[in-house]
């Protein structure tokens, strides 16, 4: 079955409810915190007056395990009353100019032990120009790069798609993106991220008619609102202990590689500089290059202008759970480790400021010592503000290709094998030849018998490597039928592990695979499969 797995966590029909819990306790609550939040999610182009369900990644064609994500977020959002929004990850660097895409030898050749059918690979085709994707290696994101024509998808010289039904989806993938040139209302070009954006929500559309979308949240626009001015100017102004508490909470949670902020250990004069979880945006990128870090000095200056700032990963999902929404979806990244059922708090923005000591609130209802980072995340806005954030749960799933139609292959038949045809050339017995296996072994025993003089020991020794060469002259084609057994499982499990790759482009998977995913999300979240 395509649709393998679906990881909802906690349980997916106390989603809507905590949503809306925390949208009432929010909007009930401290009449600064509330208006705070209204103010911001218009800014963000978001309601204000309904719950907001919030996901998001980088941009790209991704794969299905984040399109459950999105699903997710429209039906929570349906369920609740609400409405769906997208982040799309505009600052970051990584690279959607390769699509990777499962091909087959054009020409496989023809042997005895050959699969009938040539085993599927993983290749990766051009889908933006190379310039492009030297200026993201160069540190230059999505959400300053332009939009680009794209290439029309090829195999690479010698192969074909792996299925027959994939070049038409590639042809989909290419033409959504070429009706995206220009943002919405034709009046400039779109940067590469709001085509990629754009494109997505259009093949999204085409899979699943009548899906509500969500809305587009660019983290390179938050410069505009209110909030983040807000909090950036106090990042400057508490430097030390914003920063402070961010390393505690990624050495109390850190996972995925996360690094802590440079900090001083001890103020200095004239002004230290420390790190800060903001990039910088140079104004002129071909000139100057791409992103840079942000240092604030110990008198609270260092900011680049407004214009030029835009938050790193904790500080984008503290600031947008923090204001802009009342439940975040995360996938198997930012995600902690899930228990199943957990309620968890509601995370409401308005608790008291945190004290030396005290418990940071469970906002996730998951399990505690979960590897997800924004863990970290919690833990850094309760220790240097004092405040929860909305609940983050976790939505993926793992959605294959048909690449094979074999039945699952161990590896352990692999190592049996590849055993076989290595012990075969010294075993007469594996041959089928057990008269002279037993003729080898009271040769060997008589070879390692000490108590014969050396030279007839040796010479017992030759006799029995020359009667194993005569059989095995005798028995190349049994030697010849292992070999190649091994080398065709070898085969076999090397495109087994194609066959269950879960990180094809969704828009590779079958209608009805999707239509699939989408109806086990529904079910999973107790929403109506029409919603």
């Amino acid at each position: 079955m395509p649709v393998v797995e679906l990881v909802i966590k906690p349980d997916g029909r106390t989603w809507a409810g905590r949503a809306a819990d925390h949208f009432r306790a929010l909007m009930d609550g401290p009449r600064d915190r509330a208006e705070e939040a209204r103010r911001f999610r218009r800014q963000l182009g978001l309601p204000a007056d309904r719950p907001v369900i919030m996901s998001g990644h980088q941009a790209g064609v991704w794969h299905a395990g984040i399109l459950a994500k999105w699903l997710a977020a429209v039906r929570t959002a349906a369920a609740c009353g609400g409405e769906a929004a997208w982040v799309v990850v505009d600052q970051d660097t990584e690279d959607f100019t390769l699509l990777r895409v499962p091909v087959r030898d054009a020409e496989p050749a023809a042997t005895d032990h050959a699969p009938a059918e040539a085993p599927a690979r993983a290749a990766a085709i051009a889908l933006a120009p190379e310039e492009l994707g030297r200026a993201l290696r160069s540190d230059r994101p999505a959400g300053v790069l332009p939009s680009f024509t794209p290439h029309q998808p090829r195999p690479p010289e010698g192969t074909r798609w792996a299925l027959a039904q994939l070049g038409p989806r590639l042809d989909s993938i290419a033409a959504a993106l070429a009706g995206h040139v220009m943002a919405p209302g034709g009046a400039r070009p779109a940067t590469a991220a709001e085509q990629l954006a754009q494109a997505v929500r259009e093949l999204i559309g085409q899979a699943h008619p009548g899906l509500p979308a969500p809305r587009l949240v660019y983290p390179t626009r938050l410069h505009a609102t209110d909030l983040f001015s807000v909090l950036t100017e106090r990042m400057a102004a508490e430097a030390r202990a914003c920063v402070s508490a961010y390393n505690d909470a990624v050495r109390a949670h850190g996972a995925h590689g996360l690094g802590t902020l440079l900090m001083p250990a001890a103020r200095q004069a004239g002004g230290g500089k420390i790190e800060l979880p903001l990039w910088r945006l140079d104004p002129n990128p071909p000139a100057l290059g791409g992103r840079r870090r942000v240092y604030a000095t110990e008198d609270g200056g260092g900011l680049p202008a407004p214009g030029q700032v835009v938050p790193r990963a904790l500080c984008l999902t503290g600031l947008l759970r923090l204001a802009a929404c009342d439940m975040f979806i995360h996938g198997l990244g930012g995600g902690a480790t899930p228990e199943a059922g957990g309620s968890g708090g509601t995370g409401g923005s308005g608790e008291a400021p945190a004290r030396r000591g005290q418990a940071e609130p469970d906002q996730h209802g998951l399990e505690p010592g979960g590897d997800g980072y924004d863990r970290a995340t919690e833990a850094w806005i309760w220790r240097w503000l004092g405040r929860g954030l909305a609940p983050a749960v976790l939505a993926t799933a793992t959605v294959t290709l048909p690449l094979s139609s074999r039945a699952p292959l161990r590896r352990a038949d692999l190592w049996h094998a590849q055993w076989k045809a290595h012990a075969a050339a010294h075993s007469p017995g594996l041959l089928g030849e057990q008269g002279a296996e037993r003729q080898k072994r009271a040769l060997a025993a008589m070879a390692s018998d000490r108590s014969r003089p050396a030279d007839q020991r040796r010479a017992i020794y030759e006799r029995m490597h020359e009667l194993i060469g005569a059989v095995r002259r005798a028995r190349r084609d049994k030697l010849d039928e292992y070999t190649g057994r091994a080398a065709e499982l070898r085969q076999r499990l090397g495109a087994q592990g194609v066959a269950h790759d879960r990180a094809w482009p969704f828009a590779l998977h079958s209608p009805e695979d999707l239509d699939e995913l989408s109806r086990r999300i529904a079910e999973a979240l107790g929403a109506p499969g029409d919603a």
